[in-house]
């Protein structure tokens, strides 16, 4: 039933009520980045493709497997390496092991960690190397 003076009812839309009609993005992070820092929509896609975090760790592996080969000659790029080597490892461990917490590894994920394996233990590496073309030649449901 409508009230006599209908066109004089007051309509009160609290927060988060009524018709809201606004894209709600969790951008909190692009939002932090000035506008002429960069070009936006160019920063938008580089992180949909790889996010600054897997960015940065393909660029500490890199830079961790050159000075394992090539140590740095000075005091200040040991101390350096020294600090990267300890940012590393605690990183390493804050990770959660993929796979066991119920996420489902992407072909990323899995490459990522043979390559690991590789450079990390060579005979696990072969064995795997001889385990896995079997797996990968039957068909999945």
């Amino acid at each position: 039933m409508y009230p006599m003076l209908w066109f004089w009812s007051p309509q009160l839309h609290f927060p988060w009520s009524g018709g809201v009609a606004q894209q709600i993005g969790l951008d909190r992070f692009f939002d932090a980045i000035p506008p002429k820092a960069g070009d936006g929509e160019i920063e938008h896609k580089a992180f949909d493709v790889a996010s600054y975090g897997r960015q940065l760790g393909w660029i500490s592996e890199i830079l961790l497997d050159l000075a394992a080969t090539h140590p740095p000659k000075s005091d200040d790029g040991r101390k350096a390496l020294a600090r990267l080597t300890e940012a590393n490892r605690k990183i390493q461990q804050l990770k959660p092991d993929r796979g066991t917490d119920g996420h489902a590894m992407t072909a990323q994920d899995i490459e990522d960690a043979i390559v690991k394996l590789r450079g990390r233990d060579g005979e696990q590496f072969r064995q795997l190397g001889e385990r896995l073309p079997p797996l990968l030649l039957q068909s999945g449901a």
